[in-house]
């Protein structure tokens, strides 16, 4: 998937080498090999979860914050049958430059919270932000949420596809688990804020992918740095070597060199709804009567 990006400028800086660097052996690692059973099985899950909750009439526009190379805003376009565009919206410069390149994309170099503060009203009938909404902050969430709730036309699908705070299975060393915690939030602060921000029927599914890989790939991914878990901003290069050296001895390979986890998506899907909008045109004009 596309590396997951910040939520305001400041923190994007701090980062900024981090993103800059990993589009050069991003879609060598597992989780975002082209094709695979893993893609095809998230890309299912997307497909199903704005199926249940379409809009009424045809789907233009979808905006995929945290799009980064534009891959799922990519197969997105053509798996719902879009008549626009999928605008991919990514803070790193790097991140976009495969994005334009793909077919059924337009790209936007902002970060989360800025774009949904600029976004045109009534735009877009899909939202997604796969394996970014992490990385906004908490006391940034509501309004982000607000604004998003505004650029949505009446029946669209926001959806968030991020990964558990507490119950993964990632054949971490200590040190990774500790920073992942951190920096993960519980599901229920992002129902809570998007709620907040005027989406309803918000709904959280968590589910399972089992994994098994060679040891050796795993640790060529950590070591590469795939995740902002592993970011310089968390470990030097000899924390990462000695972390790596953690991992062969906690999580030992089977006679074939694999080891086994489970990866673990959780969705969280909103709508807007058409009580929302009359709600919000009835104190509108309550005002102006005041």
């Amino acid at each position: 998937r596309e590396v997951p990006t910040m939520g305001n400028a400041a923190d994007d800086d701090a980062l900024d080498p981090h993103y800059n660097r990993v589009p050069s052996t991003y879609h060598k690692a597992w989780f975002y090999d082209k094709d695979s059973p893993y893609e095809r099985w998230q890309l299912d899950l997307l497909t199903k979860a704005y199926a249940d909750s379409a809009p009424k009439g045809p789907a233009r526009r979808m905006a995929d914050i945290g799009g980064g190379t534009g891959r799922f805003a990519h197969l997105l376009f053509d798996r719902l049958g879009l008549s626009e565009p999928v605008l991919c919206i990514d803070p790193f410069e790097k991140m976009l430059e495969e994005a334009r390149t793909l077919v059924g994309v337009e790209t936007l170099q902002k970060d989360a919270v800025t774009f949904a503060k600029e976004a045109a009203e009534n735009s877009f009938d899909y939202m997604l932000l796969k394996e970014v909404v992490h990385h906004v902050p908490v006391d940034e969430l509501e309004e982000m949420f607000r604004d998003l709730h505004r650029a949505a036309r009446h029946g669209a699908a926001c959806i968030i596809v991020t990964r558990p705070k507490d119950d993964i299975d990632y054949p971490f060393m200590d040190k990774a688990r500790e920073v992942w915690r951190a920096n993960q939030d519980a599901a229920s602060v992002y129902v809570a804020a998007m709620e907040k921000g005027g989406f309803v029927d918000c709904n959280v599914a968590v589910h399972g992918f089992p994994v098994e890989m060679p040891l050796e790939a795993w640790i060529d991914m950590v070591r590469d740095r795939m995740w902002s878990t592993f970011s310089e901003v968390h470990f030097s290069n000899a924390e990462l070597e000695s972390g790596l050296e953690e991992i062969r001895t906690k999580y030992p390979p089977d006679s074939n060199g694999n080891i086994r986890f489970e990866e673990r998506l959780v969705l969280i899907q909103g709508l807007k709804s058409e009580s929302s909008c009359l709600t919000r045109f009835a104190e509108g004009a309550r005002n102006l009567l005041l």
